[in-house]
């Protein structure tokens, strides 16, 4: 197939009536030819590009829904799951995922069911793509029904929990960040995506923080530390603590870390420790005073004689 060109004339979805389609056109508008819908995605879930397939079955022209995040194409009860599935496509790195059932819609106003298989693909420059192929049809059974009701119960928790949640890849970018934590460092949580969590820390704690991840083998280990995040001179301090998740095969699969900000209490803390050496200070002279009165005391008066005996 080395010999075969690709010639830019091809028309996009198959040849002129009349004038077969070319061996070199048919392989360059292959998935156009697919009974599958192809779509194709960013590592946030940006749809890059789909095909004549998809146009079709979904009644969407291609630039209605290109740039915008699939998340919005998906039945809200999907979505949950999906954003889930994209971290865990994102973390386990390239090669073919397991089939997932969604719901998409359509502009017919229907709710198409279709069975979705993702593969990640790395491209030349070190970006990673997403690559669903979905065939219509897909059946959602009870199981995963219940499967998606928990997945979408701890995903709104994620999202809309008080506290900052991340997670991270095994090599600590981060893959997903929810609400609380965006605003602990005055982003929005899709801007936080593939940051490397270590650029949250303050510069002087960072190598600490990564000593400590490092120490992170076992996926029963739970490590928590103490760190500055943000940048001088008005960092916050906070605390984290950080596990490891497992695939279903149980190989650690990223990282979930949690970020409680307790600038208030290390502040109180602080306080009350410069209270506590204020009132050692003063216990200390205090001490000095006693000492030095009890001295001034045993010692008898300097020039000091006892009276004149006088007769009665």
């Amino acid at each position: 197939m080395g010999d075969v060109a690709v010639h830019d004339e091809v028309p996009p979805t198959g040849g002129v009536a009349g004038i077969p389609m070319t061996l070199a056109g048919l392989i360059r508008r292959l998935p156009d030819h697919l009974p599958e819908l192809i779509v194709v995605l960013s590592e946030s879930g940006d749809i890059l590009w789909y095909n004549a397939t998809a146009e079709a079955v979904l009644g969407w022209p291609r630039e209605h829904w290109t740039g915008r995040n699939v998340v919005q194409l998906l039945h809200q009860d999907d979505q949950a799951l999906a954003l889930e599935l994209l971290v865990s496509a994102r973390a386990t790195g390239p090669g073919i995922k397991e089939p997932v059932t969604y719901r998409l819609a359509s502009a017919y106003d229907t709710w198409l069911a279709v069975e979705a298989v993702a593969c990640t693909v790395q491209l030349e420059s070190e970006r990673t793509v997403l690559v669903m192929s979905a065939r219509p049809g897909g059946r959602v059974r009870e199981s995963e029904r219940i499967a998606e009701e928990v997945t979408h119960r701890l995903s709104r928790m994620f999202e809309h929990s008080a506290i900052g949640l991340a997670q991270c890849s095994l090599d600590a970018r981060i893959l997903r960040a929810n609400r609380a934590l965006g605003e602990l460092v005055g982003l929005e949580p899709r801007a936080l995506l593939d940051v490397p969590f270590a650029e949250l820390v303050h510069p002087d704690d960072r190598e600490r923080a990564q000593e400590e991840r490092a120490l992170l083998h076992d996926l029963s280990d739970t490590h928590s530390l103490t760190v500055r995040f943000g940048q001088p001179p008005h960092p916050l301090v906070v605390g984290l603590t950080g596990s490891l998740v497992p695939d279903w095969q149980g190989e650690p699969m990223y990282y979930a870390v949690q970020v409680v900000d307790v600038t208030a209490l290390a502040h109180a803390e602080q306080r009350l420790r410069e209270t506590e050496q204020r009132l050692h200070e003063t216990e200390r002279r205090l001490q000095q005073a006693e000492q030095q009165l009890a001295e001034a005391g045993a010692r008898p008066a300097v020039g000091h004689t006892a009276p004149p005996h006088r007769p009665a």
